[in-house]
């Protein structure tokens, strides 16, 4: 995992694409409670990013915190990247193998399985 307060090329893509304004971390809860306008110029700007952000640049925010990861998948999605799936596909199986077993809301236990082991985040 590359950190952005160590990694400048990280570091410059979290200024430019997770933190302005807290631009898309508002698109969580917050979504819901803007008006009309408010959710067409939120849309309105992650299009824009979606389609100005390079693939090698949604690369490192993909190696990147838990933050960077979300931005680039919204951005991924926005611009519907589908060279991204498999990416995107094993850092959910990834975070789901190390979050281990749920509970669910009658009180069994989820267990996420898969065949291969999960990728490591980390570069060699």
């Amino acid at each position: 995992m590359r950190h952005a307060h160590e990694d400048p090329e990280l570091q410059a893509l979290v200024r430019r694409y997770v933190t302005p304004d807290r631009r898309y971390p508002r698109l969580d809860g917050s979504l819901l409670r803007m008006t009309g306008h408010e959710r067409a110029d939120a849309a309105r700007q992650l299009g824009e990013a979606a389609a100005d952000i390079t693939p090698n640049e949604l690369a490192v925010l993909l190696e990147g915190g838990w933050r960077e990861r979300r931005t680039a998948a919204r951005l991924i999605a926005a611009a519907r990247r589908t060279g991204f799936r498999e990416p995107l596909g094993e850092l959910l199986l990834a975070t789901a193998a190390r979050r281990g077993p749920r509970t669910g809301a009658q009180g069994k236990r989820h267990v996420v399985r898969s065949r291969e082991p999960a990728p490591s985040l980390d570069r060699p």
